[in-house]
């Protein structure tokens, strides 16, 4: 079983996300530092929650942590738009997401399924809580492209789980976007 510092899988979609800051211990600032200093060889967490990796030598710091905000307000991370936590749109997440677990399940991680089955089931729920409707629909060609990735048997039977606890017939007179979403899933209960 891997138990490592998950964040960590997908360091680098994070980093460009400006989520993560992989910065040396020598960065930090005192109190942090030495502590960090102590778990470069072994790895671990800081009391602020902040993980040192232990291959790399460096520390995690996660946008939005106390470190992280220590970190701006001290200049050594930049404050920038790419390093502000800011809200993403629940087909802008699924377009991050959604390609990432379709090469782990090609790549044989089961989990992979999992996600992809939960993102097709509860997507069309995201959309309503997210207020996209007829009015602000996204670009067609970006709902077919999701949709050709998520319309996979694996991720039709974890969908399939989901399937008492959700309601797939949403109302499509005000969500024509998502006109057709259903059908892969059906023919593959047929």
């Amino acid at each position: 079983m891997d138990c490592g510092y998950t964040v960590l899988r997908v360091r680098n979609e994070l980093e460009q996300l400006g989520y993560l800051s992989l910065l040396p211990p020598e960065q930090l600032p005192k109190p942090e530092r030495s502590e960090a200093m102590g778990l470069v060889t072994e790895g671990g967490f800081l009391k602020d929650g902040t993980y040192v990796d232990r291959r790399s030598g460096k520390c995690c710091v996660t946008a939005g942590s106390a470190l992280w905000k220590k970190l701006l307000d001290m200049g050594i991370i930049p404050m920038s738009s790419e390093t502000e936590v800011r809200l993403i749109a629940p087909l802008e997440l699924a377009e991050q997401i959604v390609p990432l677990a379709s090469k782990a399940l090609a790549g044989g991680d089961k989990r992979g399924a999992d996600t992809l089955g939960h993102w097709y089931a509860f997507f069309p729920l995201l959309c309503v809580m997210g207020g996209l409707d007829d009015d602000n629909a996204p670009e067609p060609e970006r709902i077919k492209t999701l949709l050709r990735l998520l319309a996979v048997p694996e991720a039709f039977e974890v969908a399939e789980a989901c399937r008492e606890e959700l309601d797939f017939d949403y109302e499509e007179e005000e969500m024509s976007f998502l006109a057709g979403w259903e059908t892969p899933y059906n023919q593959w209960k047929e």
